[in-house]
């Protein structure tokens, strides 16, 4: 018996020797897809294929995969390949990703109707703020888009507001990347998530939704509140949300939990396999792809790296390591450098224009003219005429900031809205450089050049509402960057040759954007300051210079008018088109005001830069999508093959 024993366990033992060692999960995450997609990568076959991989680089780490979590840019380009946007935009134009199409009120899909409301109920105001209706309220009956058709509410009688409906239909045999099928019921939970309080996201589209229901396993219908009229109506999917992953936890947990920020459950093309913090990321093919018939991903895994400093990661893309640089390595001290690179055909050099514009704001009512402008103790009225600040855009260089500092990639606008967008109004006149008409529209608004020297600054004699006898000196306030100050001499210098004198003043980030009303931006205490603005949407940010948008102590210093900038006419042009589904005649007329009055000057566009090894195949950034919005289709090498 003790010889039979020990027979049996010298044949356990050799078992367990011949057995593959089991592997340690480190920690408990939903990581069944990634299994899943890390085998069908070494399936067993006859001739086995090596998998195919790439390595993106990264300007950063990301912070969070959680897409309610704030995630910073570069998490957003991981985010592409985990949660891709089920709505993209491309160009100014919707195109479905896991709808099945569009919504449009041609086919039904959306629906504006007139619908009663009374007293107590929930609605839009006239100025597009949710409130309770009640008496005094300004509204917009129905059929009304226009400040002049608004009416004040007299608190008795129901009246007819108009509401928009709108179905979203998803496709068909949508799996999660871990088997479970997703539903609308996902959007649902999606929609709940983001109103929790906990969450730190925008909850302006939760504030002006009525409600938001499944019909069906594959069917959402949004209903916005009454007065909410939106050119954008084909955007309010909620993108869902794993509920049967999620659920068990809390909207504050969801925050920190690894099941969420670090490995979360989606239906793109990538799911997470292994992050090695401070070093790199891989994600796996998601088998489970709804667009895996067409043979996407190209890829069986990508690899993503992080690289701070853009020298390193451009030696990193000549040495190998990097098969593409994303955009948000900040390339444009390289600009050159990469030219010349892609000239002499060791790299592909890629860009596109961003929504970005650098701005030039002109300080035209400091927060000490908030209590009443008390001459000789406030800032003389430098600014406040628009003449004057045409002339001094006219003074302005802005094509030789282009041709030089900016290697020739950036755009020169004349407005706030980019000339490829639907709502461009072509009939804008374009500031151009033009120092000589310039120095003589000083002249004929009281800027006198006495001495005739260019060099010293011009005086002030008969200028409305600047003593005589003040000279024509700004500051000019902008960033550290390079890039800020290389430009800024550009136009430091044509200012100077208009005869206006001027002071340079750089400030580290995080001095030059602080708050109200220390902050010199935002506190409103700044002649010129140079900074850029990105729209959330393609829709024209008209409302970045509404009266409402004067960062005041009234508003506890938030929002981005920083120049003061008041106009009645603008702000009801605003107004108007936000509130309609067209709305293109407001934004020209908003557009034509903005150009007249200039409270601020476009200098450039801001552009995405991006490099990539030539056997590198589908890299085309967009400004709206993103860098990575296709990275399905992304390949290098014998992947990009046709």
């Amino acid at each position: 018996m003790i010889r039979k024993l020990w027979v049996f366990l010298f044949i356990v033992w050799m078992m367990t020797a011949c057995a593959p060692t089991p592997t340690e999960t480190p920690r408990e995450t939903p990581t069944r897809a990634a299994a899943a997609a890390t085998s069908s990568i070494a399936a067993p076959s006859s001739t086995p294929a090596p998998p195919r991989e790439m390595t993106l680089c990264l300007g950063s780490e990301p912070n969070t995969l959680y897409p309610y979590g704030g995630p910073n840019a570069a998490a957003r380009s991981l985010l592409a390949a985990i949660f891709p946007s089920p709505v993209q935009i491309r160009e100014y134009q919707l195109e479905p990703g896991i709808l099945q199409k569009i919504p449009s009120l041609g086919d039904g899909d959306a629906v504006l109707a007139p619908v009663y409301v009374s007293s107590g109920d929930e609605i839009v105001d006239a100025d597009g703020t949710p409130v309770t209706l009640a008496r005094g309220t300004r509204i917009r009956p129905s059929g009304c888009y226009q400040d002049s058709c608004a009416l004040t509410y007299d608190g008795r009688a129901a009246i007819e507001m108009d509401a928009m409906t709108v179905t979203f239909r998803l496709r068909a045999n949508l799996r999660w990347s871990d088997g479970e099928p997703l539903t609308a019921d996902d959007s649902i939970y999606a929609f709940d998530l983001l109103s929790e309080e906990k969450t730190p996201a925008s909850k302006f589209l939760i504030e002006r939704t009525e409600t938001y229901e499944a019909i069906d396993p594959l069917t959402v219908q949004w209903r916005g509140k009454p007065g909410y009229v939106d050119a954008f109506y084909a955007t309010h999917f909620f993108a869902p949300m794993p509920m049967h992953a999620w659920g068990k936890f809390s909207a504050s947990e969801l925050l920190h939990e690894d099941a969420s920020t670090r490995y979360p459950t989606g239906w793109g093309a990538y799911v997470v396999q292994e992050w090695t913090p401070g070093e790199e990321i891989r994600l796996v093919k998601n088998p489970l792809y709804f667009r895996a018939e067409e043979d996407l991903p190209l890829m069986d895994a990508i690899t993503f790296r992080f690289y701070p400093n853009p020298n390193e990661a451009v030696a990193a893309l000549l040495a190998g390591e990097c098969d593409a640089l994303s955009p948000n390595i900040p390339l444009g001290g390289q600009a050159a450098l990469l030219k010349e690179l892609a000239a002499r055909g060791e790299i592909q050099l890629v860009s596109a224009p961003a929504p970005a514009i650098e701005w030039l704001v002109f300080g035209i009512r400091p927060a000490s003219y908030d209590d009443g402008f008390i001459n000789g103790t406030d800032r003389p009225n430098l600014l406040g005429d628009a003449r004057t600040r045409r002339a001094l855009a006219a003074c302005i260089d802005r094509e030789t900031a282009q041709k030089t500092a900016l290697m020739g990639f950036a755009e020169i606008p004349d407005s706030f809205v980019p000339a490829e967008s639907p709502f461009y109004d072509s009939a804008l006149p374009a500031y151009v450089y033009a120092p000589e008409e310039a120095a003589q529209q000083l002249e004929n608004l009281g800027w006198r050049d006495l001495d005739g020297n260019p060099e010293t600054p011009r005086v002030a004699y008969g200028v409305q509402g600047v003593p005589n006898g003040t000279p024509l000196t700004l500051t000019y306030l902008a960033t550290t960057s390079t890039q800020r100050r290389q430009v800024s001499e550009i136009f430091a210098q044509s200012l100077r040759a208009c005869g206006v004198g001027m002071t340079l003043e750089y400030l580290p980030p995080e001095e030059f954007f602080a708050p109200g009303p220390d902050g010199a931006l935002f506190g409103r205490k700044f002649d010129l300051a140079e900074f850029s603005l990105a729209p959330e949407t393609s829709l024209p940010p008209c409302e970045w210079f509404t009266s409402e948008a004067i960062p005041s102590a009234e508003n506890h210093w938030e929002g981005l008018n920083v120049s003061g900038y008041q106009n009645s006419r603008y702000d009801a042009a605003c107004r108007a088109a936000k509130n309609s589904l067209e709305g293109k005649q407001a934004y020209w007329e908003a557009q034509e005001i903005f150009a007249e009055d200039l409270p601020a000057l476009p200098l450039f566009t801001q552009t995405i830069l991006a490099a990539a090894r030539n056997d590198f195949c589908g890299y085309a950034p967009d400004a709206f999508a993103g860098a990575f919005w296709n990275i399905e289709s992304l390949g290098v090498g014998e992947a990009c093959a046709p």
